[in-house]
């Protein structure tokens, strides 16, 4: 080449110089070098200047602020860099730099709203706790979180506010998608937060009674899931305010999510004692929930302490733990627990309890609608 140019990518701006040259690019701006130091430095110094005006220009153009600028010149088959200091800086492209990645972007979402299941020994059938656990699975967990199934919360958005919710906001459901759109890159390790620490005992601190089946039930292997009740003697002589319940399922690889009546009559101890496993099968035929609460479990449910809404619990009480389970390929243990927070001070407010619902539905087959 027997001439040489300096331009604005943009504006088509150049600058004629002589001698043998080479194409580089730097950002928004290209550059054609000569072999010349003189006609190098002369060519650096109108980009410059060029940037330094324009460096109020969106970053789509390629400016960013003021910093350094770096000019790669390949000069007669050798490479040179050229920087200089306290110059206009050529960014790279603006989309590379704001692409999301899961340290940074999807991490967070993820640990906050999926890895309390997602984890090994509880109910989700894989782990995502790592960009290697994540990255397989990244359109699948797009469709899910798009669609609202996970992570599972019912409520309809824009009908009040729920203690505990867990859904993710349409901002988190974008985030996930774009960082699929850009390629589901990691990113940089060390924008990853920590991985989440769970307990390993109680989340609610050590309960003030404790009780556990006094037998374990096991699931067979295979075949439909299985509804079962479980009646549990609360050893209690007097009567006691209980402002918080956390359940423990036993085998959280199985149970699928539970429900808890309180039963002061002997009607559930019959039905457990006419069968000769643990429990009993069926729907719970009787029993009842405390005044004002739904007493019940699924997988990351932690409902907090409530001094000012404790419910009443009688003395000689049972506790009928409803399982809902999945059998797997081998039998199974199940043998939950139950802790009680109990507080001396009776309730100041009774919630408003209110369930829909009906157990004798029947759609037929191939019915759409």
């Amino acid at each position: 080449m027997s001439q040489s140019s300096i331009g604005d990518a943009k504006t088509g701006t150049h600058f004629g110089t002589s001698g043998r040259m080479h194409f580089v690019t730097t950002g928004a701006y290209h550059v054609r070098v000569g072999q010349g130091a003189a006609t190098r430095r002369a060519q650096m110094l109108n980009v410059i200047a060029q940037a330094s005006h324009r460096r109020g220009a969106s970053a789509r153009d390629g400016v960013i602020g003021l910093g350094r600028v770096a000019v790669g010149v390949r000069v007669l088959g050798r490479v040179a860099a050229g920087v200089l200091a306290g110059t206009a800086a050529i960014a790279p492209d603006a989309a590379a730099q704001t692409a999301v990645t899961f340290s940074r972007d999807v991490a967070p979402i993820i640990f906050e709203r999926c890895s309390s299941c997602h984890r090994p020994g509880e109910i989700g059938p894989f782990s995502l706790l790592t960009y290697q656990d994540v990255r397989p699975r990244a359109s699948a967990i797009a469709r899910a979180t798009r669609s609202h199934a996970m992570p599972p919360w019912k409520p309809e958005p824009g009908y009040g506010d729920f203690l505990g919710a867990r859904r993710l906001t349409e901002a988190q459901i974008d985030t996930i998608q774009r960082w699929i759109d850009d390629g589901a890159v990691e990113g940089d390790p060390s924008d990853l937060p920590p991985v989440p620490k769970f307990a390993e005992g109680w989340r609610l601190g050590q309960p003030d009674l404790v009780i556990t089946m006094a037998e374990p039930y096991t699931l067979p292997a295979g075949g439909p899931d299985v509804l079962r009740n479980f009646v549990i003697p609360i050893p209690l002589k007097q009567t006691r305010y209980v402002k918080g319940v956390e359940f423990r399922p036993g085998n959280a690889g199985v149970v699928h999510h539970a429900n808890m009546r309180i039963d002061r009559t002997a009607t559930s101890r019959l039905l457990d004692q006419a069968d000769p496993a643990p429990g009993f099968d069926g729907l719970i035929a009787s029993g009842t929930f405390p005044d004002g609460h739904f007493l019940g479990w699924t997988p990351g449910q932690l409902p907090p302490l409530a001094d000012a809404m404790a419910w009443r619990l009688e003395p000689d009480s049972d506790l009928v733990v409803q399982l809902h389970m999945h059998p797997g390929e081998r039998p199974e243990i199940v043998r939950p627990s139950i802790g009680f927070f109990f507080t001396d001070r009776p309730p100041a407010r009774t919630p408003l309890m209110l369930r829909l619902g009906r157990q004798n539905v029947d759609i037929s087959p191939g019915v759409t609608n």
